[in-house]
């Protein structure tokens, strides 16, 4: 009988042990995500964190979708991304809309450049280059973010190599330009269209000539270029004068003379143009 009730007591504790083994497993085994999140919600501090989030992203949206109606596809497209990556924990219901228009809205960009890449193939079969330039400096400036400007940055370098394109190319680039309101880039552009003998009897030349003469004839536009030229010249040209004294230092007037000849033909009639030009006459 006592070997009996020692065999139970010793079944009873080995029992017992294994029972508080599994206990203690249990108590060390990780918590899931779900565990830890209900943990954290009664945390006030937490909660609030988590609307002020959400709120953010309310505002987020907000913001993506004016951008997305003002056609400035390149900041709605960074407001969507931030948005589809979100994630605030038990808020999957107030968050999956939005995440859901965010996608609905790339996908949407997406298929615009990949209609631009289409019309610009069209006007290319056309032979209507200028067209065809146009649609794949859209989804160049418009689209960046789409896998169809890898395509677009591709084409065009494609269609500037051809020897019959590139004046269309090069004339698409600096009309581009003057409607961006960079005029300086534009009469650039232009001239250096004209002034290559390649393209000497092309349409585009025709074309860029009439653009340098309307664009000189108009007063508010000669003051815009005068104003954009010399900012550029204000950025540009104190590093070329800079070397030509060097050259000058180390008496090497013949390239110091090339450095400021540069300044006075790429700044014509602004300051920097007037010092270099100075420069020049005490050289002779």
């Amino acid at each position: 009988m006592k070997m009996k009730i020692l065999l139970s007591c010793a079944l009873f504790c080995l029992v017992s042990h294994s029972a508080l083994q599994a206990e203690q497993r249990r108590n060390d085994k990780p918590k899931t995500r779900a565990q830890l999140l209900r943990e954290a919600m009664k945390d006030p501090a937490y909660k609030e964190r988590i609307n002020r989030s959400l709120e953010d992203l309310k505002t987020m949206q907000q913001a993506a979708e004016v951008k997305f109606e003002e056609g400035n596809y390149r900041e709605a497209a960074a407001f969507y991304k931030s948005i589809t990556l979100a994630y605030v924990p038990n808020m999957q219901k107030g968050i999956a809309p939005m995440i859901e228009q965010a996608r609905e809205r790339l996908i949407e960009m997406e298929n615009k450049a990949q209609d631009e890449l289409r019309a610009a193939e069209d006007a290319d079969i056309a032979r209507d280059y200028i067209k065809a330039v146009e649609h794949l400096q859209i989804v160049i400036r418009d689209y960046p973010f789409t896998k169809a400007k890898p395509t677009a940055v591709s084409r065009l370098s494609a269609l500037k190599s051809r020897k019959d394109v590139a004046a269309y190319v090069q004339f698409a680039e600096a009309e581009a330009a003057e409607a961006a309101g960079d005029l300086v880039k534009a009469l650039r552009g232009y001239q250096d269209l004209v002034d290559n003998p390649r393209y000497e009897g092309t349409v585009p030349v025709f074309k860029a000539n009439r653009r340098i003469k309307a664009l000189k004839s108009d007063e508010s536009t000669r003051d815009a270029v005068k104003e954009q030229l010399q900012a550029t010249a204000d950025k540009e040209a104190p590093p070329i004068l800079n070397t030509a004294r060097n050259f000058l230092m180390n008496d090497k007037p013949a390239q110091a003379k090339e450095k400021f000849r540069m300044v006075v033909e790429k700044y014509p009639g602004t300051t920097h143009a007037e010092e270099a030009q100075k420069e020049i006459e005490k050289l002779k």
